[in-house]
């Protein structure tokens, strides 16, 4: 990573760059709800430091890079059904169905996995949810550094495990993390689950 780039701990001025990189990235379900979703969900990775950890990388005051964890991801994902639920949100899921921009199936899909994740691995805490760098910043060791800070500040706090889950068919992401040093616990569905031990 050159020099001029910077990892700080994301702040509440982080939040718009953080979802913007999210729906740019991710042409998935939480992106297809919307900008304001994806605010709301960053402001619960990024304001709640005693149960999550959210840094950016930042490149002459831009943010290029962003990652978000938690040291509980069930507590966590309870915190995110909260706004999930919210009649804006079901609105606009009903809507991007409408629209045939989300399936119903994808949706059914997520909510499944979620139980079988939790039946797989019970005792899961600490978790990477989301990794993010702009494609003109990528290769560069960006994302090397947000996931080596994560695992610094993971195992500062007591974690013995870290874990992280992408898409079977994203080549690029299970390449990365399988190079910082994770490895394949679980295939569910269409999600691999991978781990690195602290």
């Amino acid at each position: 990573m050159t020099n001029d780039v910077r990892i700080r701990q994301m702040t509440v001025r982080d939040i718009y760059y953080a979802a913007k990189l999210h729906r740019d990235a991710i042409p998935g379900i939480s992106s297809h709800i919307g900008i304001a979703y994806l605010n709301n969900l960053y402001r619960v990775l990024a304001l709640h430091p005693t149960l999550h950890l959210s840094f950016v990388a930042e490149k002459n005051q831009t943010v290029i890079g962003m990652i978000t964890s938690t040291y509980n991801r069930n507590k966590t994902k309870k915190k995110i059904n909260c706004i999930t639920l919210s009649p804006y949100v079901v609105f606009n899921l009903l809507r991007a169905i409408l629209l045939r921009k989300i399936r119903p199936r994808d949706v059914v899909n997520r909510l499944l996995y979620e139980r079988e994740l939790t039946q797989a691995i019970p005792n899961l805490q600490a978790a990477i949810f989301t990794l993010f760098v702009a494609s003109n910043s990528q290769r560069a060791g960006v994302g090397t550094s947000l996931v080596q800070k994560i695992i610094q500040q993971c195992k500062m706090k007591g974690a013995k495990e870290l874990y992280v889950e992408t898409g079977v068919n994203n080549e690029k992401a299970i390449a990365f993390y399988k190079k910082v040093g994770f490895k394949t616990v679980v295939k569910i569905r269409d999600i691999f689950v991978l781990k690195i031990s602290l």
